[in-house]
């Protein structure tokens, strides 16, 4: 385990480590509690025939984004930990035999990705590369690769990262507010680097908050989730989702949902660079982590959809399930639910799904940072 010094750690009187010593306990028994009362939640949840699901590990706090190493040990971050965790399975008796610190001392870790026995971690305002050994569940040669991510240092903020086939990193940057002027091209933007965190790029631009990306398999096609702008009619607009086009323009300040302008800035003449969403998501639902299937395990007809955590805003009942984008020909057709649950008819709510992972099994993992909860999900033919 590394204690790895990094922006918003060291602060500059004991008066304010004790503050943080004492929230950090609060939240751990806070996440502690609710991980024990998230054993009831399973019972809540509804799936489809043949699947199930189950707690793989809980207690964790803020479980966020995911990814599996090549020993299918889940790696996660944990944002108000400022840590990374491996939760290994090794008697394969599908809980978390433990949680393995990777990393402490991050200032809200959240994207992260493994690539060519390196780890990658989206932090507020940095990039952090790390050697990687997944048998002995070790990292060394830690780095802070890239420092200048656009952002607030002493406000959370979420950021997917993701390698791409030829080795860059992709990181989303949001925007800064729902509807305003970006002071900075970065803002609402989706960067490229190389390995090294070098040579930056505007990948895509325009979006209001990804917190998603996944490569659909056998064209590689980038798919991304974006939220819309809060106070706009529900009839109106929609989530969106968006197939990505290096150096495309997808709305953001001016347009939302299908192009629809934005009142407060009308600007006509960009309507035409403005790509359209490929799909409509639920609106208000705050689509987060997306993951595409293509295991062996669920049933033949799941393979090459994608799954999306609704992570939910406000007790909308659009959001705290996940759902199944239904695609034919490469292209979402449909959507239906998956696993409902997370909030009761009376609108309690129970969890949050926040991201998505699959294991080379084919089981999906679900992250909770409502509930501190990881779950498994596993099909066995009714």
């Amino acid at each position: 385990m590394h204690k790895f010094k990094y922006y918003g750690i060291n602060v500059a009187s004991m008066k304010k480590k004790y503050i943080k010593f004492i929230l950090l306990i609060s939240i751990t028994y806070l996440s502690l509690a609710h991980g024990i009362a998230g054993k009831d939640i399973i019972s809540s949840l509804t799936l489809p025939p043949g699947f199930s699901i189950s707690l793989f590990c809980f207690g964790l706090g803020t479980p966020c984004m995911m990814t599996f190493d090549a020993k299918d040990n889940l790696i996660l971050t944990v944002p108000m930990r400022g840590a990374v965790v491996a939760l290994p399975d090794l008697d394969k008796d599908g809980k978390a035999d433990n949680v393995v610190n990777l990393l402490l001392g991050i200032h809200f870790p959240s994207g992260i990705d493994i690539s060519n026995d390196n780890i990658y971690i989206a932090a507020n305002n940095g990039i952090i590369k790390a050697s990687y050994d997944p048998y002995s569940l070790k990292v060394t040669n830690i780095n802070i690769i890239n420092s200048n991510l656009q952002g607030d240092r002493d406000k959370p903020v979420y950021r997917v990262l993701k390698c791409t086939q030829g080795r860059n990193i992709l990181v989303s940057v949001i925007a800064p507010c729902d509807s305003c002027l970006p002071s900075n091209t970065k803002l609402g933007s989706i960067l490229e680097y190389n390995g090294n965190g070098e040579n930056e790029k505007i990948f895509a631009s325009g979006f209001l908050s990804v917190f998603g990306m996944a490569y659909s398999p056998g064209n590689l096609n980038l798919w991304a989730a974006d939220s819309v702008k809060e106070n706009m009619n529900e009839k109106e607009i929609s989530e969106e989702l968006n197939l990505i086009i290096p150096k495309k323009f997808y709305g953001w300040p001016y347009f939302y949902g299908d192009n629809v302008p934005n009142p407060s800035y009308k600007n006509q003449n960009l309507i035409k660079y403005a790509i359209k969403p490929q799909f409509k998501l639920p609106a208000r639902s705050s689509p987060y982590g997306l993951k595409f299937y293509s295991g062996n395990l669920f049933p033949e007809d799941c393979k090459g959809d994608l799954f999306i955590a609704l992570h939910g805003k406000n007790r909308n009942r659009n959001g705290y399930k996940i759902i199944q984008v239904i695609f034919s020909n490469n292209n979402p057709t449909k959507i239906r639910d998956f696993i409902t649950g997370w909030i009761s008819p009376d609108v309690e709510i129970k969890g949050q799904p926040l991201d998505i992972a699959f294991n080379s099994k084919g089981e999906m993992f679900i992250t909770d940072d409502y509930s501190g909860n990881v779950y498994k999900v596993i099909y066995k033919k009714p």
